[in-house]
């Protein structure tokens, strides 16, 4: 309809595509947040065991009051509260009686548990007969894990959207500017000029408008 307001293609394209763009970024998001989380899980699980692992065994080798003390001061910084425990030994949640029994039992214990103060991973290891050990760490130190490997997703992923735009913007050019060029010879030969000649260019399909012009100019001279 004549009057209609009508947004130029080299404004529409680029944001269609940045619209693109960050559509799949954020497709991305979703996809990527799920996996980092579960690697820092997992990744938080495995050091803990680890850790219960080397306790066990410094408690097993030196004086039981001492040892203890020494892994409780290590322990700290990693926000990781160790128990030293026998079978009539009491805990805190979310650590049962059941894993007391189980590691002065000589049995392991390795689980992920969430109470009143949130999530948290356990570990427990015997240390020796009827002595067991126990670690609880808060699940929130994965945050800490994650938080580089998702910063650096988050860069990637600005990159992309960033480059993304420019080539938007690029290719939005490459295909208007020839079709500018044609609709302005179009509007020449209607004024009544016979000798217009452009240039083709641009994909190969914007390119034939140029050669058909050039051809009509042809014609009517």
């Amino acid at each position: 309809r004549r009057g209609m307001s009508r947004t130029s293609l080299s404004r529409r394209l680029p944001l269609v595509m940045a619209g693109v763009a960050a559509i799949a970024v954020l497709i991305a998001a979703l996809v990527a947040w799920p996996l980092i989380t579960s690697a820092a899980d997992t990744t938080a699980r495995s050091t803990l065991s680890r850790t219960a692992d080397l306790t066990a065994e410094l408690l097993s080798r030196g004086p039981r009051g001492g040892g203890f003390g020494r892994a409780e001061a290590l322990l700290a910084p990693q926000q990781v509260t160790a128990y030293l425990v026998s079978p009539l030994s009491q805990v805190d949640p979310p650590m049962t009686s059941a894993d007391v029994a189980l590691v002065t039992r000589g049995a392991e214990v390795s689980d992920k548990r969430t109470s009143l103060s949130g999530s948290s991973y356990i570990e427990g290891r015997p240390v020796s007969e009827d002595v067991g050990v126990l670690l609880v760490q808060p699940a929130a130190v994965a945050r800490d894990v994650s938080s580089p490997a998702l910063t650096r997703l988050l860069l990637a992923l600005l990159l992309g959207l960033t480059v993304a735009a420019v080539v938007g913007y690029w290719l939005a050019r490459r295909i208007t500017r020839p079709l500018a060029q044609a609709a302005a010879a179009a509007n020449a030969m209607t004024s009544g000029h016979r000798d217009v000649r452009i240039d083709p260019e641009g994909p190969s399909e914007v390119a034939d408008i140029g050669i058909a012009l050039n051809r009509l100019s042809e014609a009517l001279n």
